[in-house]
């Protein structure tokens, strides 16, 4: 699988710096207390200052929307893009299983069943498989292959 996110080191400088443009005082407004009721020991300050100015100021990325595949157990399961946060660096998708594999026919059966919301960090879904192909070949390879072992 090829990476689509990779994540990047900047300077806390920097940060401080693009904090600095955003929160400057021709600006005028004071987002401490959203950062601050945010903020978690595990999280960059400056980074999610930087996230909430900008979600402020109606900025986003452009985020890859297509869905994405994986496989769980006997299942492909396909995650429908939903919504993007910004601040939190999450997204939310539909999760449903579209095939599964029958025991009785040794193969793949479309379904579409078990579907519900579900949240992935920006990098997790970006790095997820476009193409449903290898989870059903890997199903099928596994479940194939213990079949022809008995």
């Amino acid at each position: 699988m090829v990476k689509q996110f990779e994540m990047v080191s900047v300077p806390s400088t920097t940060l401080n710096a693009l904090k600095g443009l955003l929160f400057n005082s021709e600006n005028g407004v004071d987002l401490s207390s959203i950062v601050n009721d945010l903020k978690t020991a595990d999280v960059n300050e400056e980074l999610l200052s930087i996230n909430v100015g900008l979600t402020f100021k109606g900025l986003k990325p452009t985020i890859d929307t297509a869905s994405r595949y994986g496989y769980d157990y006997k299942s492909v399961i396909r995650y429908d893009f939903v919504s993007y946060s910004m601040i939190l660096n999450k997204v939310t998708c539909k999760r449903t299983r579209i095939a599964e594999w029958d025991d009785k026919k040794r193969d793949m059966i479309p379904c579409n069943k078990d579907s519900y919301d579900v949240t992935f960090g920006i990098e997790d879904w970006l790095n997820k498989d476009t193409d449903r192909t290898k989870s059903t070949e890997y199903i099928v390879s596994r479940y194939k292959k213990e079949e022809s072992a008995i």
